[in-house]
């Protein structure tokens, strides 16, 4: 579970978490799985690939809905390389090659650096059964 309260006072807005550090080769799959139930909020599944882009996270986003049991697919071209909010121009798209962590974000930011609309102050909650490719 993926819990806490996220405010955009002060210059916050994001709440995230992460793996340790590990070294998994997803080559061949079309992306990854999330098995969750949530809040209705925007979450974003983010993928560390220090071997092919140190310091670059890709995110995809997905609305968790409120109290339902979900399997949310996120193709490899749904993750979009950025670093600190921002989206990183020129780098190379992620094919599941040398996954160094994966982590759950919560934020008033979009994986293109926009607004979320959908982002409120207050209490999150995501429960996650299962990350796995498909």
């Amino acid at each position: 579970v993926f819990e806490g309260v996220v405010t955009s006072a002060g210059g916050g807005g994001f709440s995230s978490v992460r793996s340790s550090m590990v070294d998994v080769d997803c080559v061949g799959s079309q992306g990854l799985r999330v098995t969750c139930a949530g809040d209705g909020r925007v979450y974003k599944l983010q993928i560390t690939a220090d071997q092919l882009v140190p310091g670059v996270k890709y995110q995809a986003e997905f609305e968790a809905v409120a109290g339902e049991w979900l399997n949310i697919e996120l193709k490899w071209d749904e993750f979009a390389p950025s670093a600190r909010g921002q989206r990183v121009v020129g780098a190379p798209p992620l094919t599941g090659l040398g996954v160094t962590s994966l982590g759950l974000l919560t934020s008033k930011l979009t994986s293109a650096g926009g607004s979320n609309a959908k982002f409120e102050n207050g209490a999150f909650r995501l429960a996650v059964a299962s990350i796995c490719s498909f």
